[in-house]
């Protein structure tokens, strides 16, 4: 039964890839989405227009389905763990914030597919690679 689950979420993302590889559904939307997202998750007293509301919801949307397909796909035997999320996961505010902070770092990648992207800020942030950085810095 899981397994059916998780081969579900996984062809539902793998579907996503393949429906956003035109340039409507690139990084460069991603990250005009996802910085009203940003702006709205700081402010607790900002009311989004309705326009706003769609962005942030798809930013929200696309960012919280990359990260559970990954956490779900990675429960699988066999399956290498490319993304080391700490004890208790995390939030979809810091999945969001990764996600920006990934886009402004690589410009030059703003062409790939959203999935893409998230997949790489989420490996970015949270491989072993990226722990051993850290505590070399």
């Amino acid at each position: 039964m899981k397994t059916r689950h998780v081969l579900s979420v996984l062809f539902l993302v793998l579907s996503c890839v393949f429906l956003s590889t035109n340039s409507y559904s690139d990084g460069n939307k991603l990250l005009d989405f996802c910085l009203v997202a940003e702006r709205y998750m700081n402010s607790d007293d900002i009311v989004p227009k309705v326009t706003e509301s769609v962005k942030v919801g798809y930013c929200y949307g696309i960012v919280e389905g990359v990260r559970q397909a990954t956490e779900l796909y990675q429960e699988l035997e066999g399956v290498p763990k490319a993304v080391k999320f700490p004890d208790g996961g995390i939030d979809n505010d810091q999945s969001v914030s990764i996600t920006v902070k990934y886009l402004k770092a690589h410009p030059e990648k703003l062409h790939l597919s959203e999935v893409e992207l998230i997949s790489s800020a989420l490996q970015d942030a949270f491989s072993d690679k990226s722990k051993g950085n850290k505590k070399n810095k």
